[in-house]
């Protein structure tokens, strides 16, 4: 199962960052705010500022936990992405 999971998760990948001259590469970027509205202002603005970027896909995860009797939250993203800026050749 593991085996097909792999394979499944390349061909995923390979058919949203499909790049016809393979010259580019994918990269990630990660976020992390303690409010989803930041998360998301923060997203957003990346996306803003890099015009020459084709976004793969977003991971998105929450978390919480309880420190001196505060609960805290974590949101999280993992932008996937690739820029057409920066070619390998």
């Amino acid at each position: 199962m593991n085996i097909w999971l792999r394979q499944y998760s390349k061909v995923f990948y390979h058919n949203i960052c499909y790049d016809s001259f393979g010259d580019n590469m994918v990269k990630v970027k990660v976020f992390d705010e303690d409010h989803e509205d930041d998360l998301s202002d923060a997203v957003n603005h990346f996306i803003s500022d890099h015009p020459t970027i084709k976004v793969c896909d977003i991971k998105f995860s929450t978390s919480t936990c309880f420190m001196n009797d505060e609960q805290i939250y974590c949101f999280s993203a993992l932008l996937i992405y690739m820029d057409s800026s920066e070619s390998l050749g």
